[in-house]
């Protein structure tokens, strides 16, 4: 995985909690892979829909990629799947 860039400007709930995770670069917070479930597991929220299928499919993903020694987990199609599927209401 590769750290995790949020622009500073972005970050407006729990900016106190958030910033001691990274390291401010520029306008970006830094978030280094040992800190990412950390972020992720506090702060992220469900955008939408593809954000609904993303914590399904990511350890299936993983899952997939330990075993085939594949990518999956990190495909940039499945970012963009993701966010088309964010701009679907339900």
């Amino acid at each position: 995985m590769r750290p995790m860039k949020i622009r500073l400007d972005e970050i407006t709930r729990h900016r106190d909690e958030v910033l001691p995770l990274g390291d401010i670069q520029g306008d970006w917070l830094i978030i280094p892979d040992a800190r990412r479930k950390d972020y992720e597991a506090t702060f992220r929220r469900i955008r939408g829909l593809g954000d609904l299928v993303e914590v399904f499919a990511k350890p299936i993903a993983k899952a997939i990629d330990s075993v085939a020694g594949s990518n999956l987990s990190e495909c940039g199609g499945c970012a963009k799947r993701r966010d088309a599927l964010n701009r679907v209401k339900f």
